[in-house]
């Protein structure tokens, strides 16, 4: 069983280069309400191309 939470995250999102920030889950136990995941992008931000 995987216990990375970068790997994780990958694996469940399918997003490479991320850092698992954290996971809220906001329902009681017999809500169906998402879980709402927080990351951050590990990779450069895309620029603006210079006009």
């Amino acid at each position: 069983m995987e216990q990375n939470p970068i790997r994780i995250a990958e694996i469940l999102l399918g997003l490479k280069d991320v850092n698992l920030i954290g996971v809220e889950d906001l329902g009681d136990e017999d809500s169906k309400t998402p879980l709402r995941v927080h990351i951050e992008c590990l990779g450069e931000r895309p620029k603006m191309p210079s006009l």
